[in-house]
């Protein structure tokens, strides 16, 4: 027999439970059948017929199944390998035979599946945040408040009774090896070949999807990841990854990788590749799909170009005026001209921002130094497009073009540069990555930029260990089909065929303090589940369906208990892998959610030349007492002023304050976020014989006021207590600087 370590027999047991639900006001759970598979494979060896008689089979044991604490006898199967012409309809490959039987579970006495539905507006805020959360929401997502509707299925999966848990360490990767290579799945031995991963990723997207299993060679064997620090093992992993998809066009969309072993330890990563939304990828220009077990390059399929025409920028002179802000940056002086790494610092700057888009503004071409100003303005012209060519040249993804649009403003020759970002993407400029804070270009380091890049894509972001106990394998929820027509230009034409709402992929529950329940939180937005159809045929009811699959490693609902009594060697000791599978089958009624949505509203403003210290802490003391004010009780620090030096405030790290207005029977929350900057200010003034320079830092505070709340008349609420919110706060302020 061979001494490959994956060529050995095992037990694999999975039941599967089916669900109809109905999610509304209220939520409807209907249970439909359950299942149960038994699936044994044996390792051929054809040495074990070697002294068996022709025409007899060979008994290699039984497996008796029951349900505890009774010992409920529930079916007994024997094992018996066929001879001759039988032993193929037993044989799935030239090294494998199989048995599988089917069996009824018991119905569970309780539902396997809790389902709740809440639509909000995108960033309304639950009182059980993180800070890390808020921080991301506050500082770093604006776009989450305006026009921004969302639905959250929240799903319960209860924690079975741990007695039924039994380790089978290597199952899942074991599983998948034997699934081998196919169209939906590829083996690469290391995760340092960047260009063969960018190849595989663009392959999988521009199909179906699937998964990248980075440590086993093309023949099936678990090599392994290169032996690295642990700790710096997924970091490192998480950077190669997000290099490779940077570098397909338009950038690729995968899942946080899962770091899984097998029997002997080896570690091997799961890297799942969503299908693509947004056309077709390419690398270096070259189109790659799967055909069956191998990555081939094939012709690009033609598109239609979407440019739409420029817009007027508008004011140019009172852009200048106004000078840098969160989606423009000012470059140029008299002193000299703007370089490519000026450029292309500047361009990923606002790729990475929370914005994601935006303007540069680059002043002074006609340099005295330079001596431009001597030569016409095609000149100028020309220098200035080569700097921007060579600046691209460095920018990854190679997704940027923007076409630079000279003019000529109080006799000062500038140039606009129109930076659109991709919405599911980041980009760095000589390998480093930037990022724009309104004021200053700030350097991001690599967990930062992965992050990021997650989160736009809509991912979720864990350690990467994969020991979660229940994942959700597969969701998603699709729009209800309407009829096609022919749309006039004043229609809505892409809602017909707009039918995907969101795919979820491998999302672990997590385990909630003071809960018996695994958790798990899905998101997707709800613009076109609203959108007006234009036909008078059709009716919107506004609902939502899908398929969810969630599955219960190492256990079975039921309870069921399996013993394997071996009557050949084969059988001893024979691992037993145990799954529950839960499929639901989903309606999302969203038109009777949204009478009940939790609704949000944000204040944002900065108070400019605060110093570090007690200034700082006073003004939030004077923000605070505003919100006091207007009936606003504060319940919770999450992140509190004492427990953090002067040392931790210069690192822009943020402070937030959660606080209740109960009134007439409406809560409405708030969250206060204050985060504090500083820049540099040079100072000069030239005198008759010298020039005196000054450089002193300067602060301010940065303030995000959010307030949320549900109920029917919450949102007029809200509105008005922001009006008098906001009188307040400008009202004190204007004090201060009064005095």
């Amino acid at each position: 027999m061979s001494n490959d370590s994956d060529a050995r027999s095992v037990v694999i047991i999975e039941e599967t439970y089916t669900y109809d639900i109905e999610v509304g006001d209220v939520t409807i759970i209907t249970f439909t059948s359950a299942t149960g598979q038994v699936t044994v494979t044996v390792p051929y060896d054809g040495r074990i017929l070697a002294n068996e008689t022709p025409g007899n089979p060979v008994p290699l044991g039984e497996i008796r199944l029951s349900i505890p604490p009774h010992d409920t006898h529930q079916s007994t199967q024997r094992i018996d390998l066929p001879v001759g012409t039988d032993l193929t309809k037993r044989l799935r490959n030239s090294s494998e035979t199989v048995w599988e039987w089917n069996y009824t579970p018991p119905t569970p006495r309780d539902t396997l599946l809790a389902t709740d539905g809440t639509v909000f507006d995108g960033a309304a805020i639950d009182p059980s945040v993180n800070s890390e959360y808020l921080t991301h929401l506050l500082f770093d997502n604006n776009d989450a408040f305006i026009n921004d509707l969302r639905l959250k299925l929240s799903l319960w999966v209860p924690q079975l009774n741990e007695s039924l848990f039994m380790s089978a360490p290597g199952e899942e990767l074991r599983r998948m090896l034997l699934e081998q290579e196919s169209d939906i799945q590829i083996f690469i031995d290391s995760d340092q070949h960047e260009s063969l991963l960018a190849e595989s990723m663009t392959a999988l997207a521009n199909g179906t999807g699937g998964r990248i299993l980075i440590g086993v060679n093309s023949s099936g064997s678990v090599i392994g990841l290169k032996d690295e620090d642990e700790h710096k093992r997924l970091e490192q992993l998480q950077y190669r990854l997000l290099q490779a998809a940077l570098r397909c066009n338009p950038p690729v969309v995968f899942a946080q990788p899962d770091l899984l072993k097998n029997e002997q330890g080896i570690i091997v990563a799961r890297v799942t590749i969503l299908p693509s939304q947004v056309g077709s990828h390419t690398v270096d220009g070259k189109f790659f799909v799967r055909r069956r077990s191998t990555t081939v390059n094939e012709p690009l399929p033609k598109k239609t170009p979407s440019a739409l025409p420029l817009q007027p920028i508008g004011d140019i002179r009172g852009l200048i005026t106004m000078g840098s802000t969160s989606d423009v940056i000012i470059l140029g002086s008299e002193k000299g001209e703007v370089t490519k790494d000026d450029l292309g610092r500047a361009l990923v700057s606002l790729v990475n921002a929370e914005v994601g888009q935006g303007l540069i503004v680059v002043r002074h071409l006609d340099s005295p130094q330079s001596g431009l100003s001597k030569f016409a303005n095609q000149h100028t012209n020309q220098s200035f497009d080569e700097r921007l060519r060579q600046a691209l040249t460095d920018v990854v993804p190679q997704i940027f073009n923007p076409q630079p649009e000279f003019a000529t403003v109080d006799g000062e020759r500038i140039v606009i540069l129109r930076i659109k970002g991709h919405p599911l993407t980041v980009a760095t400029y000589k390998k480093v990555a930037y990022k724009w804070n309104g004021t200053l270009m700030i350097t991001m380091d690599q967990s930062e930029l992965y992050r990021r890049y997650m989160l736009r894509s809509g991912q979720y972001v864990h350690d990467g260990i994969s020991r979660d106990l229940v994942v959700l394998l597969y969701g998603d929820l699709q729009w209800g089909r309407h009829p096609l027509s022919m749309p006039n230009k004043h229609s809505f034409p892409l809602f017909d065929h707009q039918t995907r709402a969101m795919v979820w992929r491998n999302v672990p529950f997590i385990k909630r303090e003071g809960s018996d329940a695994d958790i798990c939180e899905l998101i997707t937005p709800l613009r076109q589940a609203f959108a007006e159809v234009h036909d008078p045929n059709t009716k919107n009811d506004n609902i939502l369906s899908g398929v969810f699959q969630i599955k219960i490693n190492n256990m079975l609902a039921s309870g069921l208990q399996c013993e394997v009594k071996p009557q050949h060697p084969i059988l001893d000791r024979v691992p037993i892998y145990k799954s529950t599978r839960i499929i639901a089958r989903m309606k999302v009624l969203a038109g009777e959610l949204f009478t009940r949505r939790r609704r949000a509203s944000l204040l944002h403003f900065q108070v400019p030349d605060v110093s570090l210290g007690f200034e700082f802490r006073e003004r939030i003391a004077d923000i605070q007492q505003a919100c006091a004010d207007l009936g606003f009780q504060k319940i919770k620090v999450i992140s509190s002023l004492s427990e953090m030096d002067v040392s931790h405030l210069t690192i822009n790290k943020p402070v937030f304050f959660q606080g209740i207005r109960s009134n007439d029977h409406q809560d409405i929350y708030l969250i206060l976020g204050f985060q504090y900057f500083t820049h540099s200010i040079s100072r000069e003034l030239q005198f008759e014989r010298h020039t005196d320079t000054k450089q002193i830092n300067a602060g301010h505070l940065d303030v995000r006021i959010v307030m949320s709340g549900m109920n029917h008349g919450t949102g007029s609420e809200m509105a008005r207590l922001q009006v008098e919110l906001s009188q307040l706060i400008q009202e004190r302020l204007h004090f201060l600087r009064t005095e």
